[in-house]
């Protein structure tokens, strides 16, 4: 592991399980996103009109999830040694739903700047991305990391494919890590190295990859951080 990347337990097994089948209940309010669904509204994913209706609509829609945030932020706060709250008017941190139907795919090649869509109530720093895995398939679950690429150069990379077929696994290998998640872990890392969800192979018919997703910054005048989706 890297200083970009640390690592907490939140959740033992039997909680994670029954957390996800809490999410998988929910598949009436699923959104497609492609290869993957998400629950909850998504910063960096929808225009701002989508946003707005779904953080109005939230505590409807996430509202059952408000022990699993709490014990989130608890571990975060641990893990970056400040306080963690929610971000003012701006999405609960929600959740990534992957099926069968991205077996042999891979997410995008990207980094995260979702900070630019979301309303901050003073100076922030520190900007950061966190993943919670509460349920796998049996080939796994992980993140691909390429260390070795710098902000700038992905950002170019991501410019200049972004309008194009390139698919992931043409992507370079050199320098690319596989990051394997485990149930319960939570993942917190800056964002801003190049990173994708990993292709991991046959996802059966019935299974899932469930994660709890966020984003979250140092709020500077407040002195702690904040997280939002």
């Amino acid at each position: 592991m890297r200083d970009d990347l640390k690592t907490g337990y939140v959740c033992n097994v039997t909680e994670c399980a029954r957390w996800a089948d809490v999410v998988l209940d929910k598949a009436d309010e699923f959104v497609n996103r492609g290869i993957f669904y998400t629950l909850g509204g998504g910063a960096y994913i929808d225009t701002p009109e989508e946003y707005r209706t779904r953080v109005d609509d939230q505590d409807r829609v996430l509202g059952k999830f408000q022990g699993l945030r709490d014990k989130v932020m608890l571990v975060m706060g641990q893990m970056l040694n400040t306080e963690v709250k929610q971000l003012d008017r701006a999405g609960y941190p929600g959740f990534h739903i992957v099926g069968s139907g991205a077996s042999g795919r891979s997410g995008m090649f990207h980094v995260d700047m979702p900070y630019q869509h979301v309303y901050w109530p003073g100076p922030f720093c520190n900007p950061f991305t966190f993943t919670l895995l509460l349920r796998t398939p049996r080939c796994g679950s992980a993140l691909w990391h390429w260390d070795d690429i710098g902000f700038d150069e992905a950002m170019k990379i991501i410019v200049e494919t972004r309008d194009s077929s390139l698919a992931i696994a043409e992507m370079p290998t050199i320098g690319r890590e596989t990051i394997k998640y485990d149930v319960g872990a939570l993942y917190v890392h800056s964002g801003r190295v190049p990173h994708a969800i990993a292709d991991m192979g046959e996802i059966g018919e019935g299974e899932y990859r469930v994660t709890l997703q966020g984003h979250g910054a140092y709020l500077i005048e407040e002195g702690c951080a904040a997280v939002y989706f």
